[in-house]
Formats: C-alpha cells, sequence, structure tokens
C-alpha cells in the first residue's frame, strides 16, 4: 500500500481574530512582495535582493539522456516557469500562464525556515492567522513510499474567498521542509 490516510482534522484557528476586510485586503495576497497575477517584471522588482528570478532552476543542468534531464527539457517546452532562488538553493517556482503568475510554489527557504525549524501546524496557524482563511484550514496526514522509504507527508488546506486563493501548505518528513502552494480557485457559471 502507498498511502494510508492516518487522520483528517479541522484547523479552524485566528476566526474570532481574523483581520477586518478593507480594500487593502481585499487585492490578492503578498507573500514578501510577490503575488499571483504579476507579471515576470513585477515579480522580479518585488522580490527581496536576496533572491534571484530565472528561467532556469539553480543549479547544474542533469546528465543529457537521464530521466531529470528528459523531464527538465520537456517541462520547458510546455510551461513558463521562473525560478526563485538564494545561492544555489531553489526556494521558489512561479508558474506563468498569459504572461501572469498562475501558481506559486514556494519553499521554507523563501520564508527563512530551514529544516525542521517551524512545525507544519504553525505554518498552517500563521498562514490562517495573517491572510484571514476565512474557514481555517483543513489538514490530512498520510504515510508514503514502500518499505524502508516510508515517510509521512502533511497537508493543510483553506481558502481565502474575499480573493479566490487557495492555500495549500505541505511538510514531507523525507526532505524535512516546508512548503506553501497558492493558486486561484476556479469560478464555475451556473446560468
Amino acid at each position: 500500500m502507498t498511502a494510508v490516510v492516518l487522520c483528517f482534522a479541522s484547523l479552524a484557528i485566528g476566526l474570532d481574530a481574523r483581520p477586518a476586510f478593507t480594500q487593502e485586503t481585499q487585492a490578492r495576497s503578498s507573500f514578501r512582495g510577490i503575488q499571483l497575477d504579476m507579471t515576470e517584471a513585477q515579480i522580479e522588482q518585488s522580490l527581496d535582493r536576496s533572491f534571484s528570478l530565472g528561467t532556469q532552476p539553480p543549479g547544474p543542468m542533469p546528465a543529457e539522456g537521464s530521466m531529470n534531464y528528459q523531464w527538465r527539457i520537456q517541462n520547458d517546452k510546455t510551461r513558463e516557469y521562473l525560478y526563485i532562488a538564494k545561492g544555489e538553493q531553489l526556494c521558489g517556482k512561479v508558474t506563468m500562464s498569459g504572461g501572469v503568475a498562475a501558481l506559486l510554489q514556494l519553499e521554507g527557504c523563501y520564508f527563512d525556515i530551514g529544516a525542521w525549524q517551524m512545525s507544519i501546524q504553525d505554518f498552517a496557524r500563521q498562514l490562517v492567522e495573517s491572510y484571514g482563511l476565512e474557514e481555517g484550514m483543513e489538514g490530512r496526514s498520510e504515510i508514503r513510499g514502500e518499505g524502508s522509504y516510508q515517510h509521512e507527508y502533511v497537508e493543510y488546506t483553506g481558502v481565502r474567498a474575499a480573493t479566490s486563493e487557495r492555500f495549500t501548505a505541505s511538510y514531507s518528513q523525507l526532505s524535512g521542509s516546508i512548503s506553501l502552494t497558492v493558486q486561484p480557485v476556479s469560478r464555475a457559471t451556473f446560468n
């Protein structure tokens, strides 16, 4: 078995203390200056000087013919990505669509969180409090992998209805790091 659900709980925190929604907070959520719907130039201008932005991930190109090389070539052709790096460390990936940021995938180093420095529960709590997630965040935990490669994977998901953004905070015991994915919530048309 590759995935066994261990628990499913709701992290309903910060509901009473959430900030009032003003015109300023109605705008897209900002993460150290970057947000969805920004152009490449806006992201580059908004990034802290300790980060760099590029179209290739940091580090050397995988060996030609390897699976990682083929994957990287294929993804570079099919989607437009921007990579946020701090030195040689990958701290985030921005998926661009129509010239604007459509998906943010930010690693712990983007938030100055090193491996094992913060629990995923504390990170989720800070997201709820900082971004006014109206319903809190739901959490789930599962075991991934097989045999000696089994590891715990924990994920908290919440929506900020005011800006139609879904926040997914995750933690993998394998890497010991926290990450955050931010994406727009699609809306259906019923009439």
